[in-house]
């Protein structure tokens, strides 16, 4: 009894398994299947009676792996789990994990009893997942962004093509590639790593091509998580350089645009409206990078010292100093020791030794205004400087050398003064390589309104005043001033303003009496006569086109501006 309560568990409990057990003959002929069974494949105990064998449920391409398999189980051999396919009676295949075993009876093998699991979830799985990393390969090496893989350690495990392409071009052709050379890793980026985010930034990289150049990369370096046991990282880098040169080309353009809408043009932080400094600024750009002398020549109070600090701010030695020294302040003695330095023991209060001007200034420029007031010995000695890169400080036995750039400005005309022998003619054309004309302040009027509202911006921010600008009044009194002592004078004049002005508007009465009470002039009195800078303006451009008989091209480029920056103004003003 209790034998055969036994058996009956064993056989409730085959009928119930979420697996297909089955039996067959020695001649795979089916002879038994559980309740799964014919759930799963559709068939019926009817069907198996009929003659549905084991060979008719196995496609025929798996036939020969399914035959060799159950004839090794026949003959005793075991045979270990096995994948095989199972036409079901609606045609569908399904897909199993087949585990076979030998029935024996009185010691000889009458058959094979299997378990069949359904592995066809798992497949699908699998599938999608080799389908998964097929995709990522060809993502990984088929990108036009290099991608490279790291282990903890900074070792290179693997890259695709366009990583191995920028390598030799970044000087990794012959050595093995290091995370941490490769990329500068701070213990901040180092700190965002650990926490599982994305470090991203950009790399500068010296080529190693002909023409050597600067690569940009953008990159950014992920955690992939534990690899084997080891984090692992990943690397993709993108190379922007054409990118930014052209954002830097398209902010140029738009900042040249902005200007020709605002009828202003500028040079690092000078704006000017005046056709004649528009064309001096456009010459200042190539001379800013050229390594040549120049010298500026204009009126006391026009600037020369601004524009020459402005040719060495936006020039390839803006990193290295500007020394200025005025040559007019100091007699002979003085100014040598100034520029040139002194030993200790030099003279009778030489204490110690002093670097002069041009040690000051080595790699930099050297700004020397009033250069036409030194004497002709100070001349010689400064165009020894000039021409051998060398000079000696007072008190030295041996040459000093030095790379300087030598920037001077005069308000004298130094090539009359050649003629008549007051200053040396080679000197003159070391220091002549480029001259800057700057014209004085009454000849350009057009940048009164800009200087004003710079020196506005300045002043407000020393007297911890709000002012907003000058009244249409005291801005006329402003156009129509001849101002001798140019744009150091109007400089001094918006101070003097400051000073007496507690309103939002600096009008007549705050300027100086020697600003405001300058009789006026025939030019003057027509200024006077214009409530606004846009009515002076609108008169100017159409006196100039009259001027020109008409011809719109010709007053463009008299005025110095394009043609559709002119078709812009005379539409505004509806001189069309």
């Amino acid at each position: 009894m209790q034998n055969k309560d036994w058996r009956q568990r064993f056989a409730d409990t085959a009928e119930l398994l979420p697996v297909i057990i089955c039996e067959v003959d020695r001649a795979f002929q089916i002879t038994y299947v559980n309740e799964t069974g014919y759930r799963v494949t559709g068939y019926s105990n009817e069907d198996f009676a009929k003659g549905v064998g084991l060979n008719q449920l196995i496609p025929p391409e798996d036939a020969a792996k399914a035959g060799g398999n159950l004839q090794k189980i026949l003959a005793g051999e075991t045979v270990g789990s096995q994948e095989y396919r199972i036409i079901h009676k609606d045609g569908t295949l399904g897909e199993y994990q087949m585990n076979s075993a030998p029935i024996f009876q009185d010691g000889a093998v009458v058959g094979i009893r299997s378990t069949l699991t359904d592995v066809r979830e798992r497949n699908r799985i699998r599938r999608e997942l080799q389908q998964s990393e097929e995709k990522f390969r060809r993502i990984f090496y088929q990108s036009p962004i290099a991608v490279a893989i790291f282990d903890d350690d900074g070792i290179l495990i693997d890259s695709n093509g366009a990583f191995q392409r920028i390598l030799p071009a970044i000087q990794y052709r012959h050595v093995s590639v290091q995370l941490e050379a490769l990329l500068p890793i701070s213990t901040e980026g180092r700190a965002v790593l650990n926490r599982g985010a994305v470090l991203k930034g950009e790399q500068r990289f010296d080529t190693e091509n002909r023409e050597k150049h600067t690569l940009l990369m953008e990159w950014s370096l992920t955690p992939l998580g534990a690899i084997g046991g080891a984090q692992h990282y990943l690397l993709q880098m993108l190379d922007v350089t054409a990118q930014r040169l052209k954002e830097e080309e398209d902010r140029k353009v738009i900042a040249h645009l902005r200007q020709e809408a605002a009828g202003n043009y500028t040079f690092g932080n000078l704006v000017t409206r005046s056709p004649r400094m528009k064309q001096i600024f456009q010459m200042l750009g190539p001379v800013a990078d050229a390594n040549t002398n120049v010298l500026i020549n204009g009126e006391s109070g026009t600037g020369k010292e601004m524009i020459a600090r402005a040719i060495h701010a936006n020039g390839n030695r803006s990193d290295k100093p500007f020394v200025a020294f005025n040559c007019s302040a100091l007699p002979d003695n003085l100014i040598e020791s100034e520029l040139f330095g002194y030993l200790a023991g030099a003279f009778t209060d030489a204490k110690k030794n002093k670097p002069g001007k041009f040690s000051l200034a080595d790699g930099g420029v050297v700004f020397l205004d009033e250069i036409g007031d030194i004497s002709g010995a100070m001349q010689a000695k400064l165009l020894r400087v000039l021409q051998e890169k060398t000079f000696e400080p007072l008190g030295a036995t041996q040459s000093v050398k030095v790379d300087v750039r030598v920037i001077a400005a005069t308000n004298r005309n130094l090539q009359e003064m050649v003629y008549k022998g007051e200053f040396r003619e080679d000197l003159f054309y070391r220091l002549n390589v480029v001259r800057i004309p700057l014209p004085p302040l009454r000849e350009r009027t057009m940048d009164i309104p800009a200087l004003c509202e710079h020196f506005i911006s300045r002043f407000n921010r020393i007297f911890n005043k709000n002012i907003k600008g000058f009244t249409g009044a005291a801005m006329n009194v402003l156009m129509s001033n001849p101002f001798p002592g140019n744009i150091r004078q109007l400089e001094n004049t918006v101070e003097h303003s400051f000073v007496f002005c507690n309103e939002t508007h600096i009008d007549v009465r705050h300027l100086p009496d020697e600003v405001g009470g300058v009789p006026a002039t025939a030019g003057s009195e027509l200024l006077t006569r214009f409530s606004s800078f846009e009515e002076l303006e609108a008169s100017y451009l159409k006196a100039i086109i009259t001027d020109c008989n008409g011809s719109k091209i010709k007053a463009a480029r008299r005025l110095g501006v394009h043609k559709t920056t002119l078709f812009r103004k005379l539409k505004k003003y509806q001189l069309e």
